[in-house]
């Protein structure tokens, strides 16, 4: 079976990139800056950030919806409109 590996989508977590720390709090998210090279990954790009790289880490609980909304969507416009993304972090079904 062929399956490609890719990162979440960037568009949920847009709105929270310019918030304080107070705000991402109410949503679950902290703000996280790596210390080390390895052992904080991005799960957007797929990568480690460097050491001094500030991310948010996010409950995917709480953007769940979103991601799997833009996941169907992007596999509409791949004429997949048959496939079923689940709530199984975004696996097909």
């Amino acid at each position: 079976m062929a399956y490609t590996i890719a990162g979440l989508p960037v568009e949920p977590f847009k709105p929270f990139f310019g918030l304080p720390d107070e705000e991402l709090a109410k949503s679950h998210i902290v703000r996280v800056t790596a210390d080390a090279p390895v052992g904080y990954p991005c799960r957007v790009l797929l990568a480690d950030a460097k050491p001094g790289d500030t991310h948010l880490e996010v409950e995917i609980v709480a953007i769940d919806d979103e991601i799997i909304e833009w996941l169907q969507r992007r596999e509409r416009r791949k004429g997949r409109a048959d496939s079923r993304i689940n709530r199984n972090c975004g696996h097909q079904a």
